[in-house]
């Protein structure tokens, strides 16, 4: 298993930041194309703006349609399998990010969530390089 050796402020291609420590990155992946298990300084809601993808952590597996999302904490060991070809959408929290909404949402561990069409639409505006 592996951290990230990049912190995810450092991604430039695909990455956009709202400067006030939660990072977007949009990636795309095709079926069959696993994630290694793996773990991000940062916590981060993962999802798929299309297609499916199914998080694997020591704490269960989650599936993840397009209507979903998953809480994975920070430095928590996670490895990704593909399911069909997918726009993956992750947004990152830096700890510091984390400190400051601590007490409006305490982080509770890694969770599956729904993804309302207003969520779903503002990642979409991620563009892909060319």
């Amino acid at each position: 298993m592996s951290i990230a050796e990049m912190p995810i402020a450092a991604i430039r291609a695909s990455h956009r930041a709202t400067g006030d420590g939660v990072h977007l990155v949009a990636r795309r992946y095709r079926k069959g194309v696993r994630l290694d298990t793996h773990m991000h300084r940062e916590a981060q809601l993962v999802y798929a703006a299309k297609g499916t993808m199914q998080v694997t952590t020591p704490k269960g597996r989650w599936l993840v349609p397009p209507d979903r999302a998953v809480w994975v904490p920070a430095r928590l060991e996670h490895s990704i399998d593909v399911l069909a070809d997918i726009e993956m959408r992750t947004l990152y929290f830096d700890s510091a990010w984390l400190a400051r909404e601590a007490e409006r949402q305490p982080r509770r561990g890694i969770r599956g969530a729904g993804v309302a069409a207003a969520a779903r639409d503002h990642p979409r505006a991620v563009r892909w390089p060319h």
